[in-house]
């Protein structure tokens, strides 16, 4: 069993902590604030360099900071399925603590990990989705996506 990398946590009153940690695309490094650690620690690196020449107010650079975000979820969590130990970095927690990896799949247009019967939903709001046939399979190439890693060490 895996579970994700925390549960949803609300304070005594109900309001959302936020406490959600996010693996550096880097050097794998968890924090809370990943574009702060990117801008502090990776300003060198030509992707980060990019977006810090975008206006604040640029949406591109809203959408490069996410992808760059997702892109260290993303490969954060194939180590985790490759090792089979380890917790999963989620887009959305949930409330139950403990859940299988196999009730996760990736997007295959942003990267992100979403439980497997919500991914229709995000797939249709997805930012990086390209195509019509992206929206009406994603479900298939999550799974497609995943399936090198998740069987590759089950056989060994």
């Amino acid at each position: 069993m895996f579970s994700v990398v925390q549960k949803a946590t609300r304070s005594s009153g109900g309001a959302i902590i936020h406490d959600k940690l996010h693996a550096c695309y880097f050097c794998d490094k968890l924090v809370t604030n990943i574009w702060r650690h990117y801008d502090n620690v990776h300003s060198k690196e030509h992707s980060v360099k990019s977006i810090n020449a975008l206006r604040n107010d640029n949406p591109v650079r809203q959408k490069e900071i996410a992808r760059l975000r997702v892109l260290g979820d993303y490969h954060h969590n194939l180590n985790v399925l490759c090792a089979k130990h380890g917790e999963l970095i989620v887009v959305r927690r949930l409330r139950l603590a403990e859940v299988s990896y196999s009730d996760f799949l990736s997007c295959s247009a942003c990267k992100g990990f979403f439980i497997r019967h919500e991914l229709w939903r995000h797939c249709k709001s997805c930012p990086f989705v390209q195509t019509d046939r992206e929206i009406n399979r994603c479900q298939k190439y999550g799974m497609i996506l995943l399936a090198p890693v998740v069987y590759s060490r089950a056989r060994r």
